[in-house]
């Protein structure tokens, strides 16, 4: 019986994207690791009280019982992936970038340039597996910020988001309880003690919006043949598929 179910991306796996994402790299990604979390996740909540709930609700009910660490766990990094999935697309779009989102950029890091620097500088500063986020606030100030482990940014506190009572039609696709705009982060917790510089412009007690990320995770870069130590030159190659105007629409 399906539970949760790995929604189609938009664009084609067998064709991969680009130099970072050729085609076996993306299988591993998107089908292969993205589908083991979904599959695990589903055999840990089969027959529990989670079963039947979004998985934004999923994750959070997990978060709150001891006995469904691995729940927890395989929910998140299954959110965080499609998320990092679902910003990228065949090639770079950044003409379709909006004008806002430009703005915000050239003002904050003076230049599209300048931002992929800060990005690759913080991700350099990772020295544990996660995701690193490109994320705005209310008021639209930018930071990069990063996730360790399975940590989140697509989903508020837990008490934002008491866990639903509804029924849901299954099976459902993971990324149908995912919306940057209706499912933000608070921000004020402590837990956030090594963002980047950037992140002093963010109001703290605010929340942050997610506009894209990117799996801090040897597997990624590895599958893409760029070796055990080629996560920099990997990171690079990651801009020439953002989806800009997926980008646009979260900011």
């Amino acid at each position: 019986r399906a539970l949760h179910t790995v929604r189609p991306l938009p664009y084609s796996v067998e064709e991969g994207l680009g130099r970072f994402m050729p085609p076996q790299a993306l299988k591993t990604v998107a089908v292969d690791y993205l589908g083991g979390l979904v599959e695990r996740l589903n055999n840990e909540i089969r027959d529990t009280e989670l079963e039947n709930k979004k998985l934004v609700d999923v994750i959070i009910g997990a978060a709150q019982q001891e006995n469904q660490v691995l729940a927890f766990n395989y929910g998140s990094l299954a959110l965080n992936t499609s998320f990092f999935l679902r910003q990228l697309y065949s090639e770079t779009h950044e003409r379709s970038m909006s004008y806002d989102l430009r703005t915000a950029i050239r003002t904050q890091y003076g230049s599209l340039a300048q931002l992929k620097s800060a990005f690759m500088g913080a991700a350099s500063g990772m020295f544990s597996s996660g995701f690193l986020w490109l994320v705005s606030d209310s008021r639209g100030n930018m930071g990069i910020v990063p996730t360790f482990g399975p940590g989140t940014l697509l989903i508020r506190s837990r008490s934002h988001l008491a866990a639903s009572d509804a029924d849901f039609k299954r099976p459902r696709s993971i990324l149908d309880d995912v919306d940057a705009d209706s499912n933000p982060i608070d921000v004020g917790i402590p837990a956030q003690a090594a963002l980047s510089d950037k992140l002093t412009a963010l109001n703290y007690g605010d929340v942050l919006y997610p506009l894209l990320c990117v799996p801090i995770y040897e597997h990624a870069w590895m599958s893409a043949g760029f070796g055990v130590w080629g996560r920099e030159e990997w990171l690079r190659h990651m801009w020439s598929v953002v989806d800009w105007a997926a980008v646009s629409q979260n900011y």
